[in-house]
């Protein structure tokens, strides 16, 4: 039973995989580097729980993508990724999901588990089997929750919260929602055990937007970016989707000068991302 343990759920209706379950996605080659982000993220890390949290577009999944890639400096922890979706809605879901991912690093969870002899309730068993893992590693591992849900109760606010309570000094969780987890923020802030990342820190400052830009091959004036950053509130996709409508635009200053989040291209992603 062991052996087969694994995230086979089917996705619930209405949902589908964008990721292999337990894969990192792929870092797309538009990405903007940004080091004060991955500086925050390389030392919000040396604490148990890192939360990145903003709206559909903040740019948070890209933000712990590009920290993972160049993670580089020591301490360096072992990055894991999980991405929930419709297979890690159960404990034996997530779970499943978590040991998949913790094996591409080459931690061998079910072998850890055979050894303790934790065969008994399959869902206690990969919990505890999971959480001698981190007690046993010999370095940090962070294990970075894409899409972690907001309500209450679910499977994977109990198992990374249980993580947190018992796994020891080697487990970090770094957390992406869109709106607070229901994991205890303020017990964990309180005790300096927390890193927060939010939408306002995830926005593009003016150099950024610039060098989004200059990926359309659009130019503009420092006066005119400051304005487009101000209509968008720097939010990475408002800033993304405006570039690429400037791409073709004839007079793109005045493009920023009139954009207001009406552009079709802007409209398009609020209504599949937010709306719907």
């Amino acid at each position: 039973m062991i052996d087969q343990w694994t995230a086979t759920e089917e996705p619930a209706p209405g949902k589908r995989h964008t990721v292999p379950t337990g894969s990192q996605p792929h870092l797309p080659h538009w990405v903007i580097f940004r080091p004060r982000l991955n500086e925050r993220l390389h030392t919000g890390v040396q604490r148990p729980l890192t939360v990145i949290t903003g709206p559909p577009g903040a740019g948070k999944t890209i933000t712990a993508l590009a920290w993972a890639a160049t993670a580089a400096r020591a301490p360096k922890p072992i990055i894991c990724w999980v991405t929930c979706d419709g297979s890690t809605v159960t404990v034996q879901g997530f779970c499943g999901s978590l040991i998949k991912s913790l094996s591409r690093t080459g931690i061998d969870v079910a072998a850890i588990a055979r050894a303790r002899h934790d065969i008994d309730a399959r869902e206690q068993a990969m919990v505890t089997a999971i959480t001698a893992a981190f007690l046993e590693a010999g370095a940090p591992i962070a294990v970075v929750v894409d899409d972690f849900p907001s309500r209450t109760g679910s499977a994977p606010a109990e198992v990374v919260n249980h993580l947190l309570r018992h796994a020891g000094p080697g487990f970090r969780a770094v957390v992406l929602s869109r709106s607070d987890s229901p994991l205890p923020l303020h017990r964990h802030r309180l005790a300096g055990e927390m890193a927060e990342l939010r939408a306002d820190d995830l926005a593009f400052h003016d150099q950024e937007i610039a060098e989004v830009l200059a990926q359309h091959g659009v130019r503009l004036t420092p006066a005119a970016r400051r304005r487009l950053r101000e209509r968008t509130g720097g939010w990475p996709a408002g800033i993304r989707l405006a570039a690429m409508s400037m791409e073709a635009h004839s007079d793109p200053e005045a493009f920023a000068a009139r954009f207001a989040g009406d552009d079709q291209a802007v409209v398009g992603y609020l209504m599949e991302e937010v709306i719907d």
